[in-house]
């Protein structure tokens, strides 16, 4: 679904409306809100690794006179 995207994506399947449990959980907005929440925290947290990653700088070589 996702291959050859331009752009980042994420693809989430939280339930499925062909289960009646599902069809239940999704009707609920508190629960709707909980699978919000729980994606939004998890790409934050994905972000929040690429950020911290280390950079390191070397010094220009200092041409001898």
């Amino acid at each position: 679904m996702l291959l050859g995207a331009q752009m980042p994506a994420v693809l989430v399947e939280v339930a499925y409306l062909s289960n009646r449990q599902d069809e239940q959980l999704l009707s609920d907005p508190s629960f709707r809100q909980k699978v919000a929440e729980s994606v939004a925290k998890g790409i934050r947290g994905y972000h929040d690794t690429l950020t911290k990653t280390t950079t390191v700088t070397l010094d220009a070589p200092t041409l001898a006179q």
